[in-house]
């Protein structure tokens, strides 16, 4: 039910300096104990920084302060001696001017506190959205042994780097996520079932196979997912063992790979988890007007926290000022209820992942140049063929391109052709998850020819054979350097 709601603030560290923006207005210190003073006074307070939370080290100096640390990221920061946790709003509201970051903050808290939804991190606020939208309780479970087998990332790859002089478009597919989780029930609970049972690819059940993928020119693109080491994945050619949804075989099948069943997990119970939830975040345009990029972003975070785990966390602090000696003590794993829906989550990305490969890389729109989770490049001769579309869950035509400098999955640029260095600067980049200047640096900055993904649920290294286990060593390099020149080195990393 509606909550009386914190007051929030909004941070802008500098170096030695702060700036905290709140209902009674604009704050500033300079120093590191004034900052560390200023902060102590927002005890009580929901604080938030538009990007990432680790420059508030160099505003106190890192002794004053612990992170919470996930997977080498610090996904919040304790003031040390008070009550004050600062939370990261992950960059969707960058681009703004302060002042109107902090506004369209104030729209989205207020939106949610109407729902009973608590000012906290974007994870948990967007794990109450959906449990606001309930009309029930829900009953979810699976065996998670089975469950985070089949939970795979987005297909992410491109051709090799190269200066493409033709027009090329953009296609992606609107509101993927979303409106696939809104499409078709999920299963409440699985159960194991006679390898004999037909698979549906409308049910959402699980099935563990050897699948042979045809090494030749009618499958280019392999079908199916291979897990080869902790977040990192490939799409083989090959004899292919694993657990995938039911659909998500059905399409390997129809493609002309041979498929042995050798386990099969169906629903014992089917649940409708996301029209509430879904019919309420198609309004976030109307309900937040300034914040509905950050409302959207709470909405898209939710399929991932059926996934989430309590392993590999650390709490760090410093024993130095600048944050270079950073002291990292493991935490114990966290037995969390998130445990038993992987299956949630390992079936919403799969349902992306299907229609990616029905409709784009066999859907008869020509080879794509690079595809990216929900969306791929193609020469824009081709561009009639797409059947688009202008509602959620279809297609559309999103950016046309009169030269594409393409470096590798996830980052290229490219001239608009609509005034292009004349009534705006040269070159659009496109860097995933990097805004704006930042995007610039990092294309300059990265070196032709990187062929692995950086960020997403996985890394993804090239299609192809089976690597053994010393490339594997050699692409989870390349991915750790590259992802390091985007997001600066991890933190704890110690732990894994």
């Amino acid at each position: 039910r509606p909550q009386r709601r914190r007051p929030a603030a909004l941070l802008v560290p500098g170096y030695r300096a702060l700036t905290v923006f709140t209902d009674d207005g604009i704050t500033r210190a300079k120093g590191p104990s004034r900052s560390y003073d200023l902060l102590k006074k927002l005890e009580g307070f929901a604080c938030y920084t538009t990007g990432s939370v680790r420059p508030m080290l160099i505003s106190t100096g890192a002794r004053a302060w612990t992170a919470d640390v996930w997977r080498g990221r610090a996904v919040s920061l304790k003031l040390y001696g008070a009550k004050v946790v600062v939370h990261s709003l992950r960059r969707t509201l960058e681009g703004l001017p302060p002042d109107e970051a902090y506004d369209a903050l104030n729209e989205v808290l207020d939106v949610l506190a109407d729902l009973g939804v608590r000012a906290g991190s974007v994870s948990s606020m967007s794990w109450s959205l959906w449990r606001a939208t309930l009309s029930s309780p829900v009953n979810i479970s699976s065996d998670p042994r089975v469950s985070r087998r089949a939970l795979y990332g987005a297909r992410q790859e491109a051709q090799r780097p190269q200066r493409v002089e033709t027009p090329v478009v953009a296609v992606d597919l609107m509101k993927a996520y979303p409106s696939s989780m809104a499409g078709r029930p999920y299963a409440g609970l699985l159960r194991r079932v006679s390898p004999s049972t037909r698979l549906d690819p409308e049910v959402a059940g699980l099935v563990e196979a050897r699948v042979s993928v045809p090494d030749d020119a009618e499958h280019p693109f392999p079908p199916l997912p291979k897990r080869l080491a902790p977040q990192m994945i490939q799409w083989p050619w090959g004899d292919v063992e694993g657990v995938w949804p039911w659909g998500e075989v059905v399409a390997a099948r129809e493609l002309g790979c041979d498929v042995e069943v050798k386990k099969v997990w169906a629903p014992a119970t089917t649940l409708d988890l996301f029209s509430n939830w879904y019919a309420y975040v198609r309004r976030a345009d109307e309900l937040a007007p300034r914040g509905a990029k950050l409302l959207k972003a709470i909405a898209n975070n939710l399929w991932g926290c059926f996934a989430m785990s309590g392993d590999e966390r650390a709490t760090v602090t410093w024993a130095d000022d600048l944050g270079f000696e950073p002291e990292i003590v493991a935490r114990p794993p966290r037995r969390m209820p998130h445990l038993r829906t992987a299956h949630v989550a390992a079936e919403t990305t799969s349902r992306v992942r299907v229609r990616m490969l029905r409709e784009a890389l066999y859907g008869g729109v020509g080879e794509p140049l690079h595809v990216d989770t929900d969306g791929y490049l193609i020469d824009a001769r081709y561009a009639d063929r797409v059947r688009v579309g202008e509602g959620p869950g279809q297609w559309r035509i999103k950016t046309r391109m009169r030269v594409l400098d393409l470096k590798g999955p996830q980052l290229y640029r490219y001239l608009c052709g609509e005034g292009c260095g004349i009534t705006h600067e040269k070159w659009h980049v496109v860097a995933a998850g990097i805004p704006g200047d930042q995007a610039r640096e990092f294309f300059d900055r990265v070196r032709h020819g990187f062929s692995i993904s950086y960020h997403g649920l996985d890394a993804v290294v090239p299609s192809g054979r089976e690597l053994d286990p010393v490339q594997v060593a050699l692409y989870r390099s390349q991915h750790d350097q590259v992802h390091s020149l985007a997001y600066g080195d991890p933190i704890g990393a110690e732990v894994r």
